[in-house]
């Protein structure tokens, strides 16, 4: 099989794309979480009202869970449609993923930041 041939069965199916961003858009949320309550533990302040209620009641965990699972399950049915939707949903991945992933390393930075005074 020739590598323009493989190139091509690959991007045949964007609905393995979707999954493969999906599954990145979880382990993002989970390094947030765990990052945020790292953070947490050590005197930050979290900024976002909505999850600032769920961790002064301990629920911050099932926010994330049914947060994502909800995602997930719409996303998939979105992508499920037809390929001009598999597009966007990826787009919209891509960007979710970018997001977290900032979202993740300004986790990261503050503490090391707060951690240093």
């Amino acid at each position: 099989m020739t590598l323009n041939k493989r190139h091509r069965l690959r991007e045949a199916n964007p609905l393995k794309k979707v999954y493969k961003l999906l599954l990145l858009f979880c382990i993002l949320n989970i390094v947030d979480y765990l990052t945020t309550m790292l953070a947490l533990s050590h005197g930050a302040v979290e900024r976002n009202i909505i999850a600032d209620y769920f961790i002064d009641h301990n629920a911050l965990h099932y926010l994330k869970l049914g947060g994502i699972g909800f995602l997930c399950i719409y996303l998939i049915h979105a992508a499920k449609r037809d390929l001009k939707s598999q597009l966007r949903v990826i787009r919209v991945l891509w960007r979710a993923n970018l997001a977290y992933s900032f979202i993740t390393v300004s986790n990261v930075v503050l503490y090391f930041i707060q951690n240093q005074n």
